[in-house]
């Protein structure tokens, strides 16, 4: 009987080590997965982030440059203008018309809202102020000056012109990119929940295999 007994006892232990045997490789398959998609929604989601801070900062450095590239073509064209007025104001030979032509070309080049407009406005300009020069030497100067101030406004113009409306398009992106971050980030966080819910049940279980498998031992 008390043999019997014992092998009653060995055959349910080793019964629940089946068993034990079962759920442990049911939370390591399943481990295993949700680790797999985790890695990769996780490696996604870390360059989906990189990404929108980028595009952030790349937006607000365009718009800076922008501002900073209209103040400046102002104040060039602004310096351009007082340099203009004081050369038609100390130039006797110039008669009125050229004057008036010359100021109204300056200011065609000001209201331009497009490069091509401004780039054939500044010829026009400067095709005036070359002509006065070569009948004029001495006023090569301050016209030098005058042409010095428009290219440099020019240039800056160009820049402007190059990247205005660019932050539009990078809201966009950023827009996109958030809205991707936000359908994957639940999914994320829900395998996050699971992989640490599995591994302590995988600890736990483990250990009571263990413990039945001492018991058979013993």
């Amino acid at each position: 009987m008390n043999n019997a007994s014992t092998d009653n006892s060995e055959i349910e232990i080793l019964t629940t080590n089946k068993l034990l045997e079962g759920v442990i490789k049911k939370h390591e398959k399943l481990l295993e997965n949700y680790k797999q998609e985790f890695e990769e929604l996780d490696n996604r989601l870390k360059s989906l982030k990189d990404n929108y801070y980028s595009q952030k900062k790349e937006k607000d450095r365009i718009i800076e440059r922008c501002d900073v590239l209209k103040e400046k073509r102002q104040q060039l064209y602004h310096q351009a203008e007082q340099a203009l007025w004081d050369f038609i104001h100390k130039s006797d030979q110039v008669d009125r018309k050229v004057q008036d032509d010359l100021m109204a070309s300056f200011k065609k080049v000001r209201k331009t809202k497009n490069i091509a407009d401004e780039k054939e406005a500044i010829d026009n300009l400067n095709s005036y102020l070359n002509e006065i020069n070569s009948k004029d030497k001495s006023l090569s100067k301050i016209i030098s000056l005058i042409q010095a101030k428009v290219n440099e406004a020019r240039i800056a113009s160009e820049e402007f012109f190059s990247i205005d409306g660019t932050d539009i398009k990078i809201l966009e992106d950023i827009h996109k990119t958030d809205k991707i971050i936000n359908e994957i980030g639940p999914r994320h966080e829900w395998l996050e929940k699971r992989i640490k819910s599995h591994e302590e049940a995988l600890n736990y279980w483990s250990n009571q295999y263990n413990a039945e498998k001492t018991d058979v031992v013993v």
